[in-house]
């Protein structure tokens, strides 16, 4: 009924407020009632990061949905894509101890970015972490940031990246949806 390109962009262009606002109403619920830093600022570019995210995980499902042929292929794909992602992502091992063979995944992992982006806006300037009797404590948020493999300047690259990576799914996944298009016609 409608050209490829006019149906794929309207549902772009629908999705992209509907999630981001419900995803910054979540993010602000988690983030003042897990204490994170109380700066309106951090909170600001938490929400920003999030989002941003979120929009790398909807171009990445748009990707899987429009190559996949089937619902129970896309849900196989999605188990097989995200899990590699996730684990290289930063958050269950340090990005320091990625073999060299396997930082492509890591390269690649929006958890990667999100997570940098999100540990250096909650600990950067952190300067007193107060551990109380705790013998293995970080002592400020540097620390912190260096225990996770993650440098203080990784927020632009980290920012930037999940930006391209929402916008490349998107065209990858706009690509595959053109080809289903005119190949089964």
């Amino acid at each position: 009924m409608y050209r490829t390109d006019v149906y794929f962009l309207s549902k772009i262009i629908t999705d992209i407020p509907i999630y981001s606002l419900l995803n910054a109403m979540n993010v602000t619920i988690c983030y003042y009632f897990t204490g994170l830093n109380p700066q309106w600022s951090r909170w600001l570019e938490c929400v920003f990061i999030m989002v941003l995210v979120t929009n790398a995980v909807m171009g990445a499902g748009y990707l899987i949905s429009t190559i996949s042929t089937s619902l129970q292929m896309a849900q196989t794909l999605v188990t097989a894509i995200v899990t590699p992602f996730l684990i290289f992502g930063g958050m269950f091992l340090n990005m320091k101890s990625v073999p060299s063979y396997l930082q492509w995944v890591a390269d690649i992992s929006w958890f990667k970015y999100g997570n940098q982006a999100l540990l250096i806006n909650q600990w950067l300037n952190v300067h007193d972490i107060i551990c109380g009797s705790v013998p293995f404590c970080e002592r400020d948020g540097y620390e912190v940031l260096e225990s996770n493999g993650v440098e203080p300047y990784y927020l632009v690259s980290s920012i930037v990246t999940l930006a391209i990576l929402a916008v490349v799914f998107r065209i990858l996944s706009f690509l595959a949806l053109l080809h289903k298009a005119y190949y089964y016609e």
